[in-house]
């Protein structure tokens, strides 16, 4: 078996069933919304990582921290500023924390995930059925 990569083109064309099935998919959604319920209003886990690890923006900045670290309060992402050429096609949010604790970067993660259904869906609307 060999292994290789294949660069902006995928080894098969999407036909009309598997973009109808994909199109269907809407386990993101409702996993989301159980994981927020189950994690992100969990009052354990808001005590253990509320004004937990704060990261100022200042030390986010000097330290080089990129993602959802470098996110509270500096309204910086690499997606948008390198600028991943499929990523223009698409519109999305970059969520933004205010406290830089530890369950800050708990919803960013859980606001990126969001996003990137979003994104997903916006992906399979713009796949053309193979030929």
């Amino acid at each position: 078996m060999c292994d290789y990569m294949r660069s902006a083109d995928a080894g098969s064309n999407a036909d009309d069933a598997w973009l109808a099935g994909a199109k269907r998919l809407s386990i993101g959604p409702k996993f989301l919304d159980e994981f927020e319920q189950l994690i992100l209003q969990n009052e354990i886990v808001i005590a253990r990582t509320q004004n937990v690890g704060k990261l100022s923006p200042e030390l986010a900045i000097s330290a080089g921290s990129r993602s959802d670290a470098a996110r509270c309060g500096v309204n910086y992402d690499l997606r948008k500023v390198d600028g991943l050429r499929i990523l223009s096609r698409f519109k999305f949010r970059i969520p933004l924390g205010d406290h830089g604790d530890t369950y800050d970067r708990l919803m960013m993660r859980a606001l990126e995930m969001r996003e990137s259904v979003e994104i997903l869906k916006q992906a399979l609307a713009q796949i053309q059925p193979g030929r």
